[in-house]
């Protein structure tokens, strides 16, 4: 199943816009300059990025140079490794014995980390 997230006539823009952005001010690796244009044009962003995600294009200079102008952006939504409502798969009857959290680094649904993070709860790293 799939969900449309850009049509024809908004990919081209975003591109556009994208692309201007890059140009004058450079690409900092990140999408910054898309999650303000689907901000701006209420475009939801978690749908967004889960696309550019599925089509491979993770900061804004990809996003100009490598998306396919020609055609709508989809969400593959029967690819998404963890359902939208529990992004993060806990059990359904979880419940949290941790009362205090210092520090936590998460990452998103499907994104691994070339290298093992540590995680620090208290004063404990896991």
């Amino acid at each position: 199943m799939s969900k449309q997230v850009l049509s024809l006539q908004q990919i081209s823009q975003f591109i556009d816009h994208i692309d201007a952005h890059v140009q004058s001010e450079g690409c900092d690796h990140t999408t910054r300059f898309a999650s303000r244009w689907a901000e701006q044009n209420q475009v939801p962003w978690q749908d967004l990025q889960d696309a550019l995600d599925q089509a491979s294009v993770f900061c804004d200079c990809e996003i100009a140079l490598n998306l396919d102008e020609g055609q709508p952006l989809f969400l593959k939504q029967d690819k998404l490794v963890a359902p939208f409502e529990n992004r993060w798969l806990l059990p359904p009857n979880f419940q949290s014995t941790i009362t205090k959290v210092e520090k936590i680094l998460v990452g998103r649904a499907g994104i691994a980390s070339p290298k093992p993070i540590s995680i620090c709860i208290g004063n404990r790293a896991i």
